[in-house]
């Protein structure tokens, strides 16, 4: 069909102050999740733009002229009022930053609706209560802010109970360190869940560490001790990888995957309690060095706090002083964990 067969596109208005981060649909129901945190949820939005073109259609001119008027009278009963408001909204509000992803999942009808955000916790709101308070949160997913959910439709799929594809059994979550989970959809437990080489460039430019990390691969000498290693495979250590600061990586390059993660330098990544606020700058690893037979690790790292007095004191680019205090740290290996 040629493009004069499309309709006019019917505009809704948003904040300004308040931009769109995330959007989702469910058959004639919107999503919006926006920077501050706030979802709005837009009600058979579908519906009123079919029959508002219908009408527009019979009325042309009687109908462009209810659409300029943007007061609150009463519009005529022959018109229908422009989908932007007749629409129903509801507004939900639980995440502290902007509202990176929402999915409609679950159920057919879109009654359960999922959303993500850099604060790594997977919200679940069960819409068909009428609440506006989240049916159930799951924190600390991954060491990065969740960037993607949708829904795994496969009957069984990743050893979970089988239900209807429509229905789905499964949510599948994509997070900034470049991690992959499956999760049940009845009740959050985690199926399966793929580690690749954390990068989370984003974070480290918004914020930069301010001691200059250690990057360094090395060959695991672990490998060449531990009587474990029957198959003979060879491990890589990657140190100080610029999108995973604070971190050290072991990588199996024959199975193409990380094989392990050592968290050396813990810190929050949500340190804001505005969208405006500047975070805290990230951890380095300064230092790193193994013992001969790979048992033993010893490693320093830089962290900034709050407390400008403990440390050494350091000026933000937005003026605020902070203190940069540096670790030292003995690691053993663990044979039962390992």
């Amino acid at each position: 069909s040629s493009l004069s067969s499309f309709a006019e596109p019917v505009i809704f208005p948003m904040s300004l102050n308040n931009p769109l981060s995330a959007l989702t649909v469910s058959d004639d129901d919107f999503a919006c999740g926006h920077t501050k945190g706030d979802i709005l949820i837009l009600n058979d939005v579908f519906t009123l733009i079919t029959n508002y073109n219908e009408e527009k259609k019979k009325t042309p001119a009687k109908q462009q002229l209810e659409d300029s008027n943007d007061t609150v009278s009463t519009p005529s009963s022959s018109l229908i009022p422009h989908p932007a408001k007749a629409v129903l909204t509801r507004k939900l509000h639980w995440h502290a930053h902007p509202v990176t992803t929402l999915s409609f999942l679950g159920l057919s009808d879109g009654s359960m609706l999922y959303s993500g955000g850099d604060e790594s916790v997977l919200v679940s709101w069960q819409l068909s209560r009428g609440t506006y308070r989240p049916s159930d949160v799951l924190p600390r997913l991954s060491k990065g802010g969740i960037v993607h959910i949708t829904c795994a439709n496969d009957d069984g799929f990743g050893g979970g109970s089988s239900s209807s594809s429509e229905d789905g059994n499964g949510i599948l979550v994509f997070c900034e360190d470049n991690t992959m989970q499956l999760f049940e959809s009845h009740n959050r437990s985690l199926l399966w869940r793929m580690q690749g080489l954390p990068s989370d460039e984003t974070y480290v430019q918004r914020t930069p560490p301010l001691v200059l990390a250690e990057s360094k691969i090395i060959s695991d000498p672990h490998d060449n001790s531990s009587s474990l290693s029957s198959s003979n495979k060879k491990h890589l250590v990657l140190c100080g990888m610029t999108g995973s600061p604070g971190y050290i990586h072991w990588y199996d390059p024959q199975e193409e995957r990380v094989s392990g993660v050592l968290e050396v330098a813990p810190y929050n990544r949500v340190s804001r309690t505005e969208h405006s606020d500047l975070p805290m700058p990230s951890p380095a690893l300064v230092q790193s060095a193994f013992s001969d037979n790979g048992q033993h690790l010893v490693t320093i790292d830089a962290s900034p706090t709050e407390n400008s007095h403990v440390g050494k004191k350091t000026v933000l680019q937005n003026g605020e002083t902070v203190g940069v205090t540096h670790t030292v740290r003995f690691w053993s290996w663990n044979v039962t964990e390992s």
